[in-house]
């Protein structure tokens, strides 16, 4: 035994000794079953992100293969290059499922390492641990040619014709990070995106939308022609608009493409069914409807607009719409075309009472179509007495070149004088350092603000004042680290990120300096920017600095009762009323615990009661929990990523992240499956079926009334 782990196994027994919690059902639960002690060992450890913390390993080497798997999992969220050894045995664990939770870790930690033992992986007799291993190769740090070399692999042995739908459906939806370059890739999704599997197809043309590759735009129009299911029309209708946007003028997108949404929405119009599925709505589906306007709507955004007359006929049909998101997604449609006929109705929707999501939403439009003869429209909006619209105004005045405008320029100043630091922020964003005369003193008056956004914004811009030779570097320099150093009391760590992050893009050419005061720094979420960094410019000296334990402020007591909800396998529901309904979400205790725990304690708090979805995108998500109403806010101290194998469906609730491990009060439930979220944030929840058809008729700006817990529907007497 190494000296090194001598003192660790010590305080292993230390813990293990310790006496149980008197309050609760913790007790008596930890005196019966002795393993939820070391389970609360390795709750700790992930907590503190401590690869090295003690009961870790001892949970590693455990009888029970529960315990096991939990570890697993721990060392991935850790993330450390270390846990790479000490996870690979588990890969022939008698237990499949810890070698399916070490599969995942392995993926989750990206070291390259692991990556022959991920190819043999390929090669198990388990279509699920096969995919597994092909999902965990695809997230390595490879170098292009590895990938190329490890995507063609599981393409090869993984993407066969004769594969079971149950390797195909995981590995379609993830093959796509190897990118498009991977020998037989693009062959692989083309032949399955017409597979008898409407799950196959769907994932085979999810992978292909991410890749936006020219050459898969015919499988796109194929599949959007036969219109076999609505998940296929989302993906199909997402790459083709991809690839359109990525054309060139020399080579725009075709008009039969145009003409193919067009089509959609025609039929849709009529009500016309599909040729092969069902028009009978079901809570597991979005509204196909939905599906189809708004995905047609936005391939419209991606291509050539019809002349004024025929665009502003459409775009009015789709406005009279029932649906919130075609409603929106129209919007977005009329900002794309800049069509010049729906001015009277964009600005009959600005003054419309009670609809602040299109309100928001026309006067963008409006800017876009108008530039600076919205200059008037733009004025009266930024002195209505809601800062949402001020807000909204302040976004739309960044659109395109439409900031380098005088009257436009008028319109921004009235906004940087602004008392609500939910308009300042969005302003600050706003400016164009080249143009904008005031934006130097703007900027760096900001960084000293009270409001956190507020600095966190104008830190970020600094360099481009820089580059526009309005600042000198020096005093750019001087300036970040005065405000590193002001924000270090700050609950919510948006300044000190951005203010460090400006100071890398500042000193990029010679990062050394900056990326140590980033790794020495209090603030963990800085140390682990500052490491990601140096990793990303190969500084490896740097990469290897510790940037654990992070102290949590959490005594072993917590972390016993969190081991005992986590292992209970209970059902805990909180319900948030809106005032479409009461949704009910059955929280994931034995996926993402301290989340959970969390989450519980700020609804028990009535963090959430009045709070409004500041977010909402179509066909997407909704999104809300933020004490600002902007999107920037939340409680301190972060909360760290559980990332897990939970995937991202229709009713999955999500926490919402500006980073890794900056969780706070921030959540997200989605409309419709979305694979590419997969181990990217943490699930913490999953909306009941009876409650998915009131998330969708939920519009941004809406609130939630209260949030309370209540019983399991088979606990209620």
């Amino acid at each position: 035994m190494s000296d090194r782990l001598r003192p660790g196994l010590f305080l292993l027994v230390g813990l293990l000794s310790l006496p149980s919690p008197t309050f609760g059902g913790s007790a008596s639960s930890l005196h019966r079953d002795p393993s939820l002690r070391l389970r609360a060992l390795v709750i700790r450890a992930e907590d503190q992100r401590d690869a090295a913390a003690p009961g870790l390993a001892a949970a590693l080497r455990h009888a029970d293969p529960v315990l096991r798997a939990r570890a697993a999992r721990a060392h991935g969220r850790i993330g450390e290059g270390s846990s790479v050894p000490l996870l690979l045995p588990l890969l022939v664990d008698a237990s499949r499922d810890v070698q399916a939770e070490a599969l995942f870790a392995l993926g989750e930690i990206e070291s390259p390492a692991a990556a022959a033992s991920l190819t043999q992986g390929l090669l198990s007799k388990d279509p699920e641990l096969r995919s597994l291993a092909a999902e965990a190769l695809s997230k390595l740090r490879l170098s292009d040619t590895q990938r190329r070399n490890a995507g063609a692999q599981v393409v090869a042995r993984l993407l066969g014709s004769d594969a079971p739908v149950e390797q195909l459906v995981p590995t379609l939806r993830i093959v796509f990070r190897f990118g498009a370059e991977t020998p037989g890739l693009n062959e692989a999704l083309a032949r399955h995106a017409e597979h008898p599997s409407a799950a196959v197809s769907e994932a085979a043309l999810h992978s292909a939308f991410r890749l936006a590759d020219d050459n898969l735009a015919s499988t796109f129009v194929s599949a959007i022609g036969q219109a076999r299911s609505p998940g296929i029309l989302r993906q199909a209708l997402r790459g083709l608009s991809r690839v359109a946007r990525a054309r060139s003028d020399e080579n725009p997108a075709p008009t039969a493409w145009r003409n193919l949404a067009l089509s959609l929405l025609r039929r849709e119009r009529d009500h016309r069914p599909g040729p092969s599925w069902s028009r009978e709505l079901s809570a597991s589906e979005l509204d196909p409807r939905i599906v189809v306007r708004v995905g047609a709507l936005r391939f419209l955004a991606s291509v050539e607009p019809l002349e004024d007359a025929a665009a502003t006929a459409l775009i009015t049909e789709q406005l009279a719409a029932s649906s919130h998101q075609v409603q929106r997604a129209a919007l977005a449609l009329a900002q794309a075309w800049k069509t010049k006929g729906l001015v009277p109705t964009l600005r009959e929707l600005i003054r419309q009472p009670g609809r602040l999501d299109l309100r928001a939403d026309a006067l963008t439009a409006l800017a876009a179509t108008l530039g600076d003869e919205a200059g008037p429209d733009l004025q009266r909006a930024a002195a209505d007495t809601d800062w949402r619209l001020r807000a909204a105004v302040a976004n739309a005045t960044g659109v395109d070149e439409l900031a380098t405008h005088a009257s436009i320029q008028a319109v921004q100043d009235r906004l940087l004088a602004d008392s609500d630091p939910r308009v300042l922020a969005p302003a600050l964003a706003a400016l164009d350092p080249k143009t904008h005369a005031g934006a130097p003193l703007a900027l760096t008056s900001a960084l000293g603000h009270a409001d956190v956004v507020a600095r966190a914004v104008a830190a970020s811009r600094l360099p481009e004042l820089v580059d526009a030779g309005k600042l000198k570097k020096a005093a750019a320099d001087s300036a970040l680290r005065r405000c590193l150093t002001a924000s270090a009391k700050d609950e919510l760590g948006d300044a000190r990120v951005g203010s460090f992050e400006a100071l890398t893009e500042l000193h990029e050419d010679d990062l050394v300096g900056v990326l140590k005061l980033g790794l020495a720094h209090e603030d963990y979420n800085l140390r682990l920017r500052a490491r990601e960094v140096a990793r990303r410019k190969g500084l490896d000296e740097l990469v290897e600095w510790p940037i654990a334990p992070v102290r949590t402020g959490r005594d072993i007591a917590f972390y016993r009762d969190a081991a005992v909800d986590e292992a209970s396998g209970a059902s805990r529901i909180l319900r948030f009323h809106t005032r479409h309904g009461a949704v009910d979400v059955e929280l994931a205790l034995g996926d993402a615990i301290l989340t959970v725990l969390r989450i519980e304690e700020l609804a028990s708090a009535g963090t959430f009661d009045g709070l409004g979805f500041h977010r909402v995108v179509p066909d997407f998500v909704v999104q809300g929990g933020d004490p600002r109403g902007d999107g920037w806010g939340g409680p301190g101290p972060t909360l760290r990523c559980e990332i897990n194998r939970l995937p991202y469906r229709r009713g999955t609730m999500g926490m919402a992240l500006s980073g890794k491990d900056t969780g706070g009060s921030q959540f997200f439930w989605c409309h419709s499956p979305q694979p590419h979220l997969n181990g990217g944030y943490t699930v913490f929840g999953a909306i009941s079926e009876d409650s998915l058809p009131l998330v969708d008729r939920i519009r941004r700006f809406d609130r939630i009334s209260r949030v309370e817990s209540v019983a399991p529907k088979d606990e209620k007497r």
